[in-house]
């Protein structure tokens, strides 16, 4: 069955082609919007094995079966229903997954908003319960998994199958009606979150949307809340309270939080330097950024590293 896609391979950044989980990225050969969709009875058939990430988002929907998959180190339980959300950058392992039958389906969010390409507008277009499924991790790796009812995993697999058929046949209009079957189950996940996940207001969509947008491209670099507030054109104390107000953190801890989890992406995966992973991931002073590390993980980014290598 071919639904016009391909899987290309990269490293976790071009300057570490050594790296030992290898990003992957959507790619149409026929300019197809960017979407992909695949049963899998077991891993025989898979296009990736082993620990590795995606440039794009994915889930995983559990059709029947029990296995298990590993999220940024965390094993989790696979039974029917169960519906992983893993989002661009995050490390997992699906081999677990070999026992079940499952659903891989792939997106980027351009698809979601079709033609839409100013990320302004783009966030703005994306139904308002969806938006921030890829950046929040409110309950910490639990947020990783959402479970379905008997009822509305009939459903999904009705409109897998479904999204299947129009790829495959590319029948007039297949990409807005693909489009709007996976809207209709990122809704499903965001009202199955609603209570852990914040929802923005329809005005700030947009705003949200873009600094989600510039920390994504800043925080490798020297960043501070005046940079990412001018980059938005909005004042720092402004940013502050709405990124407070709709997520429940301030701009400020989610580029802390993002930086560390690059870094522990960099401690794991390759043999740099402390000192050169604090410079990959924004930091010009190597000892804060031990000092937000060890904060944030518990352990110093030595031990933390050291621990990582005894577990495997």
């Amino acid at each position: 069955m071919n639904l016009a896609f391909k899987y290309t391979f990269c490293s976790n950044r071009e300057m570490r082609p050594n790296s030992k989980a290898p990003n992957t990225t959507l790619i149409t050969e026929d300019k197809s919007p960017l979407f992909y969709v695949k049963r899998f009875e077991g891993r025989k058939y898979a296009v990736r094995f082993g620990p590795h990430r995606h440039r794009f988002l994915e889930l995983v929907i559990i059709e029947r079966g029990i296995g298990s998959q590993v999220i940024e180190g965390v094993k989790m339980e696979a039974h029917a229903g169960d519906v992983f959300i893993i989002t661009p950058g995050e490390t997992h392992d699906p081999d677990g997954l070999d026992p079940t039958t499952h659903w891989i389906v792939g997106f980027d969010l351009s698809f979601i908003s079709h033609k839409i390409q100013h990320h302004d507008q783009l966030y703005s277009g994306l139904p308002s319960e969806v938006m921030l499924i890829p950046f929040t991790r409110p309950e910490g790796p639990g947020g990783h998994k959402v479970k379905l009812s008997e009822k509305l995993l009939v459903t999904w697999i009705k409109r897998l199958n479904e999204a299947t058929e129009e790829f495959t046949n590319k029948k007039m209009g297949f990409g807005e009606y693909s489009q709007a079957i996976l809207s209709q189950m990122l809704i499903d996940l965001a009202r199955l979150t609603e209570s852990r996940t914040p929802i923005p207001t329809h005005a700030n969509r947009a705003k949200l949307g873009g600094f989600f947008a510039v920390l994504e491209e800043k925080f490798r670099k020297p960043t501070n809340l005046n940079i990412l507030s001018k980059s938005l054109s909005l004042s720092s104390a402004y940013l502050t309270d709405l990124v407070r107000k709709e997520t429940g953190k301030t701009a400020m801890e989610w580029l802390q939080e993002r930086r560390i989890n690059e870094a522990k992406q960099l401690l794991r995966e390759t043999q740099s330097a402390i000192k050169e992973i604090s410079y990959d991931v924004g930091y010009r002073d190597p000892g804060l950024f031990i000092r937000h590390f060890s904060r944030q993980v518990g352990h110093s980014p030595a031990q933390w590293r050291k621990m990582q290598v005894e577990s495997r």
